[in-house]
């Protein structure tokens, strides 16, 4: 079994009740649907640098700017993070931020992943 750790972060409130509505329709946790969104949004974050725009920043502020944060512990491979934090250091941005845009990049693909496993 793989090692794991506890991580808090900070989503914005109407992310995290829609990550609970998925991870719930699949059967699932926040968790597996925060490393979903981080293994279908890494390639993207691989090839960021620097300032340069990503997609993820119109879609967050689209359909999250506006919502209060809260707090939320996940937890998640040890892998997973490592990586994460490697990747947030590099970017200068914080986990937090960083795993937001990602749901945000995947949102659609496991939206669709849940359709396929539900029937709907």
């Amino acid at each position: 079994m793989a090692k794991t750790v506890d991580q808090a972060l900070w989503y914005p409130s109407s992310m995290l009740e829609e990550m609970k509505a998925i991870a719930a329709s699949l059967g699932t946790t926040p968790a597996w649907v925060l490393e979903q969104s981080w293994a279908l949004a890494r390639p993207e974050v691989h090839k960021l640098e620097g300032n340069r725009s990503w997609r993820a920043e119109r879609l967050f502020a689209k359909r999250y700017g506006e919502s209060d944060k809260v707090k939320h512990v996940l937890t998640l491979s040890t892998s997973t993070m490592d990586e994460i934090k490697t990747q947030s250091a590099r970017l200068d941005r914080s986990m937090s931020w960083l795993v937001a845009r990602c749901f945000c990049v995947a949102r659609d693909d496991i939206s669709q992943a849940k359709s396929a496993m539900t029937g709907a």
